[in-house]
């Protein structure tokens, strides 16, 4: 059985996501080579930003997706009780 999550609790998980989200890409446009970067302050090889990216992208990506299955089950639920 799935459990339902409220619009609020799903606002603050997005709310929460988001940095983590923008972090990531952040780091994996850099990682990349798409932003430009200083690559002397860097402490280890390039690719491995793509990877922390990755790392702190995802889970931030999960967090703010939910907000979209809320809304999802928000309409559903209206179309079912009209």
């Amino acid at each position: 059985m799935a459990t339902r999550i409220s619009w609020k609790q799903s606002l603050g998980m997005m709310a929460f996501g988001m940095p983590f989200f923008a972090a990531g890409v952040f780091l994996v446009l850099a990682g990349t080579g798409i932003l430009p970067i200083d690559k002397s302050r860097l402490g280890g090889p390039q690719w491995l930003l793509a990877v922390v990216g990755l790392v702190f992208g995802l889970p931030g990506w999960f967090y703010v997706s939910v907000l979209d299955d809320s809304r999802r089950l928000f309409r559903y639920s209206l179309h079912a009780s009209l």
